[in-house]
This record gives structure tokens, C-alpha cells and sequence, in this order.
């Protein structure tokens, strides 16, 4: 089901402080299969 965001995915600061993953990541979000989330606490870990 592409485009419905049926999954949510939860990116953790590991995986959002190398930029080649999360590209990867994101871009893959942008086409609807999953919806990439993190917490307040996650973006300032990897910050």
C-alpha cells in the first residue's frame, strides 16, 4: 500500500547523524510507504 503511510517508523539518533542513511531513509518516506517519526529528545541526541 505505497502512499498511505501505513507503517510508522520510528528513526533514531543513530540513524538520523549519518547523512547517507538518512537520506536514504527520508527519501523513502517520501514516497508513502512509511511515515518517519522521532522525538524532541531524538533530534537533540543527534544534534
Amino acid at each position: 500500500m505505497a502512499g498511505n503511510n501505513r507503517y510508522t517508523v520510528l528513526l533514531d539518533a543513530n540513524v538520523l547523524y549519518s547523512v547517507a542513511i538518512s537520506d536514504a531513509l527520508m527519501e523513502v518516506a517520501a514516497t508513502g510507504i512509511y511515515a518517519a517519526k522521532w522525538s524532541k529528545a531524538i533530534d537533540d541526541e543527534w544534534v
